[in-house]
């Protein structure tokens, strides 16, 4: 896909929050190891929450859907996890205000404005064992690969990053949040945050390979 418009971006959205409920079990269990073991519920609530807006939205301005999804979503998924991610929706969808089709430079622009959102709101580093460590290194690889020509299918590369990252999270000590409380004994496990960004690819990946090239 060289860009999508509102309609793909309602039926990712859908699609993701069917991914979620799939995954929702394993993200609370993982979430339980070190947090509260809500994340699945968070992450199921806040692409329901977006959807409920969708259902009724009927104009074409991807930046507004983003913004008033996102308020809807806050609404829904009301915890600390919810909150900024919310938040981080809003601030991406004010980069694309007006815009009616987005590209992968887009798309990279918004996740900035979503990691710079979410460090700003949360106090968050790379390092801090959080989805920032994700997220950083998989908007690396989306941003070296604007200028290339002819545009590569770079969501394999983004995924191998994303459950790389992941994986490095194990070796941090956790900063924020519940699972700061764990210190030195949030060592060795994966960070629940990072593992979510991890299914958000590869839900973005399936629904990549199922959707006709536009």
């Amino acid at each position: 896909m060289q860009y999508i418009d509102i309609e793909d971006l309602v039926e990712l959205s859908k699609f993701l929050e069917k991914e979620m409920k799939n995954k929702k079990n394993e993200l609370n269990e993982l979430d339980g190891k070190i947090g509260d073991g809500d994340l699945g519920i968070t992450m199921v609530n806040f692409f329901k929450g977006i959807n409920e807006f969708a259902d009724d939205y009927r104009g074409n301005d991807i930046g507004e859907f983003l913004i008033k999804g996102g308020i809807s979503a806050n609404n829904k998924a009301s915890s600390t996890m919810g909150t900024l991610l919310s938040s981080a929706l809003m601030e991406a969808g004010k980069q694309v205000k007006g815009k009616d089709n987005i590209d992968i430079e887009d798309f990279s622009m918004m996740i900035e404005a979503g990691i710079n959102n979410i460090s700003e709101k949360g106090g968050a580093e790379p390092g801090d064992k959080t989805l920032l460590d994700v997220l950083i290194p998989i908007n690396n690889v989306i941003k070296n690969s604007i200028n290339k020509s002819p545009k590569p299918n770079i969501i394999d590369e983004v995924l191998k990053t994303a459950e790389e990252n992941a994986e490095r999270t194990k070796n941090m000590i956790a900063q924020h949040g519940r699972a700061a409380y764990y210190k030195e004994k949030s060592k060795g496990k994966i960070d629940p945050g990072a593992k979510a960004v991890v299914f958000l690819v590869e839900g973005i990946k399936k629904y990549i390979n199922d959707s006709p090239p536009n």
